[in-house]
């Protein structure tokens, strides 16, 4: 077989094998370089402290998505950083924005998106959270698991 041939059969092979849509992992999404933690005040209650970190998931299976918590007031306002990755039939490629949240309870909501999107999680018995991201046309749904890269 030569070498023009054996190239184009490998080519193939790899073309059928690799998804027809790539998208980033977790790791590929886009994080500032400047994402600082802080430790809560002694003031916030355990019950928003536990959202403080790292969260990594999908939605709906498809679009990798991170938060990372990275302020929390007793008040239970929070500043955060939401970033994802890419998934083009969504139209979407990575990025990332500074955001706000307000924390009551075991649930978390994020400020309105420009689209007017509303974006919330609710803490989980397992130590999960799990995400609703609703928008005019559709909603989707994820599971965001702490320190995940």
């Amino acid at each position: 077989m030569s070498i023009v041939r054996t190239a184009a059969v490998a080519a193939a092979i790899l073309a059928f094998c690799l998804p027809a849509t790539p998208r980033a992992t977790a790791a590929e999404v886009p994080l500032p370089d400047d994402i600082r933690i802080v430790a809560p005040d002694a003031a916030v209650p355990e019950a928003l402290r536990r959202f403080q970190g790292k969260w990594s998931g999908q939605w709906s299976g498809k679009l990798d998505t991170v938060v990372i918590v990275e302020r929390i007031e007793p008040s239970g306002q929070a500043t955060l950083v939401y970033a994802w990755g890419d998934y083009a039939p969504w139209k979407a490629t990575r990025d990332w924005v500074r955001w706000q949240a307000r924390i009551a309870g075991d649930t978390m909501i994020l400020d309105r998106f420009p689209n007017g999107a509303l974006t919330r999680f609710v803490f989980r018995g397992d130590g999960s959270l799990g995400g609703t991201y609703e928008a005019q046309r559709y909603v989707h749904h994820g599971t965001f698991r702490p320190g995940r890269e």
